[in-house]
């Protein structure tokens, strides 16, 4: 049985093993190593698969102690309820109802554009990592495709509680006064939501998660394409995190505070002036 062996040198990362039984049939052990190139045997769809696997696992295992973060309690924010009067209970009622309605379209709008925007980036990185013939390129729309559904898939999971606006507080029945307890409590915990999640805009977590990502991500081009892709792909994603980040809603923070402000005896500014957008354009809140 003739055995043929062959070493390509370290730019071929290749050492295969040739055995013929002389009866028509070889098999082959094919070794790959080095990090100039995909060192992945099979067919570009295979190829890209694989790799596309080990680099979401990747940044999945880098990113995700970073991107943890603690959430805002969901106790609501009044005391006492039950010592409020009816008509104490119906002024705080529709002071939330008209604040979280008010915030939901630019809430609407942001999660919706982001979540279409990374699953439109998943659709493009897919596309052009299976059909590309170069490595750079592929290694690159890999990572992006890569990075894209777990944007996607934190906006999915953890979506933007701001969308809802009051209707926590609508899907509760009835006018007796337990009912418009329940009405508090559920906008208040809706409104504490929305505070907390306006408030992550500024902690080093999310900032922090979105760096580790995207130096996760330059890693693996730099490894396995060139630092020139690497450094675009590092840049790009950072800038595309930051905007996303500050972007975000903010104006819960403010509704939270002139809550606790105007309801539940916390110190107050004299007045404060908010831009408050709308379907059709946008309209200035004054509170005092």
């Amino acid at each position: 049985m003739p055995i043929g062996q062959k070493l390509k040198p370290w730019g071929g990362r290749v050492l295969r093993l040739r055995l013929d039984s002389g009866r028509g049939w070889e098999a082959s052990l094919v070794f790959q190593f080095g990090f100039d190139g995909i060192p992945i045997e099979g067919g570009d769809f295979v190829r890209t698969f694989r790799l596309a696997l080990i680099q979401a696992l990747s940044l999945l295992l880098i990113a995700s102690p970073v991107l943890a973060e603690d959430s805002q309690s969901s106790a609501g924010i009044t005391s006492d309820p039950s010592s409020l009067s009816d008509a104490e209970l119906d002024k705080r009622i529709d002071w939330l109802q008209t604040t979280l309605d008010d915030g939901a379209f630019y809430s609407k709008l942001w999660q919706h554009g982001w979540t279409g925007g990374y699953a439109t980036g998943i659709v493009i990185g897919t596309v052009q990592a299976a059909t590309t013939s170069k490595n750079d390129t592929r290694v690159s729309a890999i990572v992006t495709a890569s990075k894209a559904v777990i944007g996607t898939g934190r906006l999915l999971l953890d979506s933007h509680p701001g969308r809802l606006g009051a209707q926590p507080m609508l899907d509760i029945s009835g006018d007796g006064r337990d009912a418009k307890l329940s009405r508090l409590a559920a906008g208040e915990a809706q409104l504490l939501k929305v505070g907390d999640r306006a408030q992550k805009r500024l902690r080093w977590q999310r900032h922090a998660g979105s760096l580790a990502l995207n130096l996760a991500g330059g890693a693996f081009v730099w490894g396995f394409a060139d630092l020139e892709d690497a450094a675009i792909s590092v840049g790009v994603g950072i800038l595309v995190g930051e905007l996303m980040i500050f972007t975000s809603p903010k104006r819960g923070a403010a509704d939270l505070t002139s809550y606790q402000q105007r309801f539940a005896g916390a110190p107050r500014d004299k007045w404060t002036v908010s831009l408050v957008p709308t379907f059709n354009g946008a309209k200035i809140r004054v509170d005092f």
